[in-house]
């Protein structure tokens, strides 16, 4: 968001899509539960430094949606278009979406 405000101060503002996550430094794992291990939390921290230097694709298949079909087939990797779009939730979500 700091480019974007930099962008309206400096008269440039674009107002196109900004889609940040942790490989951008957009979001970073935080407020971690006390009831962790130690373990845990150094697993998690670990698994977003792989995410950041581009060495782990969370969105990657297979993923199964909470209907038990599959998402994303084995393999498959899905580029930021596609996790915008997703139009499912994951196995073990008790959920559904909204309908428009």
């Amino acid at each position: 968001m700091i480019e974007k405000v930099q962008e309206a101060l400096d008269g440039k503002f674009l107002g196109n899509d900004t889609f940040a996550g942790i490989k951008d430094g957009g979001i970073n794992v935080a407020g971690l539960s006390k009831g962790l291990t130690d373990n845990q939390k150094s697993a998690i921290l670990a698994k977003q430094d792989e995410i950041r230097k581009g060495a782990f694709a969370p969105f990657t298949g297979p993923i199964t949606a909470n209907d038990g079909k599959v998402a994303v087939a084995a393999g498959t990797k899905l580029d930021d278009g596609a996790i915008k779009s997703m139009n499912f939730l994951v196995k073990g979500i008790d959920s559904t979406l909204p309908s428009k």
